[in-house]
């Protein structure tokens, strides 16, 4: 991805034994980051409104304490936005082509399959068509055709191989094919060519795995494809500007990683790059303009990180930028229209905004801090 509202934890439970990754307000602050592109884009012409063909969507996963949006002041001034139907913990929210926002699935006393549209006009939610099944935690990307790929996660301790779509011209959803195994907790991106890759995560047994599999929305399949040379489940996955796919960090259940590694679609293989500074698990990765990556925050294993670095994909170095505050784990940060990046703290609920150009530390917005908390459904400006 809060402010005082519980720390987001999600746990798996498979036959043999119950596995639990922690990832300080993971579920918080989604939302709010989605919707506030979102607003950016309504007040932009009709061309602006429309995500470049090639970029990739920004996803991430919402908190059941927090749907959030940033009003119409700028980035730096935050307002209440309207409330959720429901509330949700481990749901997820992608912005889609035409400036909604989709809340799909989470928890609230059992696993949801109900779904919402943040209108980022009239600043409200809005009851759309249902999951084919409750999940929560599920991975989620945007196809070329704007459709909603939503895939995995959990229902009753069970973890899911199903997938399913989501079509914003009817609102409903449909069931596509499966996922050869679970992932949970692994990382998904949007290929150039129209795919999808879902590497790693959380294997039937409860093993993290190495495994990997891209999703063909013309054949509606599954298949397999090269595997990591590690391990690891909450990583960051990156579509980079010549087409491939950096996978960072990550935890390999033992450690955190700060190795990286690099997938080929044409290839279909992985290769290694460069090591990040130091291992993070649940940080933020963010292409800029220029096609590097910045990285932000995250834990690793004992602690959450106050530090931020570039990857650079001509080297295939990370080099560190400078330092957050406060440290910054499970939070969100999405690339705005001017090519700043906006970051949103996890527990702190605190805004910051990284500048490309200078290449230096995150700078904390005019207002940071949210002055209500709400929780079970409600909105929370900061």
């Amino acid at each position: 991805m809060v402010m005082g509202v519980v720390r987001g934890r999600s746990s798996v439970t498979t036959g043999r034994k119950k596995r639990t990754w922690t990832n300080p307000a993971r579920w918080a602050g989604s939302v709010f980051v989605l919707a506030a592109l979102a607003l950016s884009l309504a007040g932009c012409a009709a061309a602006a409104a429309t995500p470049p063909a090639k970029a990739a969507s920004p996803t991430i996963t919402a908190s059941r304490a927090t749907a959030m949006s940033v009003g119409s002041r700028a980035v730096g001034g935050f307002e209440v936005a309207g409330s959720l139907a429901a509330g949700r913990e481990g749901c997820v929210a992608v912005l889609l082509q035409d400036g909604h926002v989709l809340v799909a699935g989470g928890e609230n006393v059992s696993e949801l399959a109900s779904a919402e549209l943040f209108d980022p006009i009239t600043g409200r939610f809005a009851r759309t068509g249902s999951m084919t099944t409750a999940r929560k935690a599920p991975m989620v990307a945007i196809l070329r055709n704007g459709n909603v790929l939503i895939a995995g996660g959990e229902n009753e301790g069970k973890l899911l191989t199903t997938a399913e779509l989501y079509d914003p011209k009817t609102s409903k959803f449909s069931s596509t094919g499966s996922m050869l195994v679970p992932h949970a907790g692994g990382s998904i991106a949007a290929l150039a060519d129209g795919r999808v890759l879902v590497a790693g995560g959380i294997g039937a047994s409860g093993e993290v795995v190495a495994s990997d599999e891209l999703y063909d929305p013309a054949t509606g399949e599954f298949s397999t494809t090269g595997s990591m040379a590690s391990p690891r489940f909450e990583a960051t996955a990156t579509l980079l500007s010549d087409g491939r796919v950096l996978v960072a960090g990550g935890d390999g259940a033992v450690d955190a990683y700060s190795s990286a590694e690099l997938y080929d679609p044409a290839s279909g293989e992985f290769s290694a790059t460069g090591s990040m500074t130091v291992p993070r698990v649940a940080h933020s990765a963010t292409r800029l303009v220029d096609g590097k990556v910045l990285v932000v925050g995250g834990i690793d294993k004992t602690q959450s990180l106050d530090s931020a670095e570039l990857y650079d994909p001509a080297t295939g170095r990370f080099t560190a930028v400078g330092s957050i505050y406060p440290p910054l784990a499970g939070g969100a940060a999405i690339r705005l229209l001017d090519g700043n990046v906006l970051v949103v703290a996890g527990a702190d609920q605190s805004a910051q905004l990284y500048d490309p150009s200078t290449e230096c530390c995150l700078t904390r917005t005019a207002t940071t801090q949210c002055t209500h908390e709400r929780q079970h459904g409600s909105a929370c400006i900061g």
